[in-house]
């Protein structure tokens, strides 16, 4: 299989993108099957990491994460630009206009597979994962809650990942799956994707 990022080096790190469209007559199946698919990718990079996902508030998120911590931005990559080339629009304020942020531990990534479609957001399903070693928690609540937007150049450590994932579910909502890493990735990537079953979703 051709390799399915684009591989770019942008602010200070390694960001892998891949985008492509949504079948048009999509279903709830589909954007699950989809997402699945992502998060099998990603746990297969998290190995000796610790799992961190950025997700919109719901009361089904509390309910599973009663320890969730309330943070100050989310992640917007925008995979509906109708020509499937994605817009990288980074961490934005997450202020009146937009769902409040909430920041959960997980211990195992494939748990944001028990979590229902309408609580990852509308027109698309979207999480952020940040894959850290021992120890960081802290650093990445202080990131996610100071003022200035988080620069992930500063922030990722050697071997860590910071991974976006979008599905969407509306016609004209691409699916997307970008990385961003402080060294190149590509060979850790592919070998994780030769091991996940794609049934051509990448």
């Amino acid at each position: 299989m051709e390799f399915p990022f684009k591989v770019t080096q942008e602010a200070g790190t390694y960001q892998f993108l891949h985008v492509k469209a949504s079948p048009e007559h999509r279903t709830i199946q589909d954007s699950n099957l989809q997402l699945q698919v992502y998060l099998t990718l990603a746990r297969r990079l998290s190995l000796g990491l610790n799992c961190y996902a950025l997700m919109a508030y719901s009361p089904v998120i509390m309910e599973l994460w009663p320890d969730a911590v309330k943070v100050n931005y989310r992640y917007q990559l925008l995979a509906d630009d109708f020509n499937g080339l994605g817009i990288d629009a980074g961490f934005q304020p997450a202020n009146a206009g937009t769902p409040e942020m909430l920041l959960v531990t997980l211990k195992d990534l494939m748990t944001l597979r028990s979590i229902p479609e309408d609580s990852l957001g509308e027109n698309s399903s979207s999480v952020s994962i940040f894959l850290l070693h021992q120890g960081r928690e802290t650093s990445l609540k202080t990131l996610l809650q100071a003022q200035i937007a988080p620069f992930m150049a500063r922030f990722l450590q050697k071997n860590e990942l910071f991974i976006h994932l979008t599905c969407g579910k509306d016609q004209g909502y691409y699916d997307g799956m970008l990385l961003r890493s402080q060294t190149d990735m590509t060979m850790h990537i592919k070998g994780a994707i030769q091991l996940t079953q794609t049934a051509g979703l990448l």
